[in-house]
């Protein structure tokens, strides 16, 4: 097993490795929260739900297939 720091670790020098990967971690969440583009807009997307916050106007038709 390689030392950590060392080239070839997967474990970063420093003893502190873990509260940095979960800072790392936490910001990349952050980050990708906002892009969300639909929350953004309004729009709440879930696996059976979609909610609308505001307004919408719709053209064509809306039955559901």
């Amino acid at each position: 097993m390689a030392q950590p720091g060392t080239p070839g670790s997967q474990v970063p020098a420093g003893e502190d490795w873990i509260a940095r990967k979960f800072r790392d971690l936490d910001r990349e969440i952050g980050e990708l929260r906002a892009e969300n583009i639909l929350l953004t807009a309004g729009i709440e997307a879930y696996p059976d739900l979609v909610r609308i916050v505001g307004g919408l106007d719709v053209e064509g038709d809306l039955a559901c297939r």
